[in-house]
């Protein structure tokens, strides 16, 4: 893998600091290099840290590590200097998933403005601070591959956006505006994908009435766009050749609510989600490095039902954490009142 966007290869602590890495621990990487001292001339402001490292851990029963060997512990992430910033990776073909109704004065949540406004934003920023070989965008950012995307989602799931992808081709020589066909996608994925129970529980709801995942002539690109940059993140952060250890990916349309065939019956509906961009990520972190352990911190005000469920059906016996914090509020005698999804409570 070659450097580029400006970034810096690594450059002697580069393996200790990977196996960090790959351990699961975070840091805070660029912080200024210290030299080992003792505790007597560790400055006042650091005597904090001098005393927790010669307490015991009551909680689990093990001994902290000295001061000195808890210094050479964390040595591969202080001493990497300068400060580098937070690489941000994005695409422009996320903006080619369009998910306003044709012929409507609809406002959709996750319009493509959304990530692009937060994107400029944070170009100007870079421009500011002299920090725009920071952005890693376009060449950069690569399309997820179709094998890293059957580790994930079910064949048939696959073949059906690919299907719905030719749908789109076949008429790419009409005269239509270029989101004239943005489709209703749950509805499609249930009639398709799923049992004739599920149909019926799912139409006779009405619920393909109120759908609100989008599917474009753009989507699936930009779907694969968005799980491609999540791959390269991993790329850059476990791989030999950057000295970033973290990234940012500014990615569109969002993934965690994409279960193995997309849909979740429980949730009914989609959540705006159609490739499960973090599931992306962590088969690619298990196949570059068989093994390494993977946790998956997910904040957001839903539960991440897509990502547990493809963790369980997919990934099960697999060293993967995963946490979602998230809203859980229920409506007795109402499931479909339910806060989205509805899948996970709080116990």
């Amino acid at each position: 893998m070659a450097s580029a966007g400006g970034f810096r290869p690594v450059a002697g602590s580069g393996s200790a600091a990977r196996a960090g890495a790959r351990s699961g621990m975070t840091s805070s990487v660029g912080s200024s290099s210290a030299s080992v001292t003792s505790a007597s001339s560790v400055p006042a402001g650091a005597q904090h840290e001098v005393e927790l490292d010669k307490v015991s851990c009551i909680g689990c029963g093990s001994s902290v590590a000295s001061l000195s060997e808890g210094q050479a512990a964390r040595a591969p992430f202080t001493n990497i200097s300068p400060l580098l910033p937070l690489p941000v990776l994005y695409h422009s073909d996320l903006r080619g998933h369009v998910t306003r109704l044709h012929g409507t004065t609809e406002v959709h949540q996750e319009a493509p403005e959304r990530v692009h406004n937060i994107f400029l934003r944070l170009f100007e920023d870079a421009v500011h601070f002299n920090l725009v070989n920071m952005l890693m965008c376009d060449e950069d950012v690569p399309l997820a591959s179709r094998e890293l995307l059957t580790q994930v989602h079910d064949v048939d799931y696959i073949k059906f956006l690919e299907g719905l992808c030719v749908r789109y081709d076949a008429g790419a020589n009409s005269d239509l505006p270029s989101d004239h066909e943005v489709l209703r996608f749950s509805p499609l994925v249930v009639s398709r994908l799923f049992d004739e129970t599920e149909k019926r529980k799912y139409f006779s709801a009405n619920r393909h009435l109120t759908s609100a995942t989008r599917f474009s002539p753009g989507t699936f690109k930009a779907a694969l766009r968005a799980a491609g940059a999540v791959v390269r993140g991993v790329e850059i952060v476990m791989g030999d050749d950057f000295l970033q250890k973290r990234c940012f990916c500014l990615v569109r349309p969002p993934g965690h609510h994409a279960g193995p065939r997309g849909y979740d019956p429980t949730a009914g509906g989609c959540g705006f989600c159609l490739v499960n961009n973090v599931m992306m990520g962590a088969a690619e972190a298990m196949r570059l490095y068989p093994g390494c352990k993977v946790a998956i911190v997910d904040l957001d005000v839903h539960h991440g039902n897509g990502t547990q469920a493809i963790i369980e059906k997919r990934f099960k016996g697999c060293p993967i954490l995963f946490c979602s914090i998230h809203l859980h509020e229920t409506v007795p005698g109402d499931p479909d009142m339910d806060f989205f999804p509805g899948t996970v409570s709080c116990k």
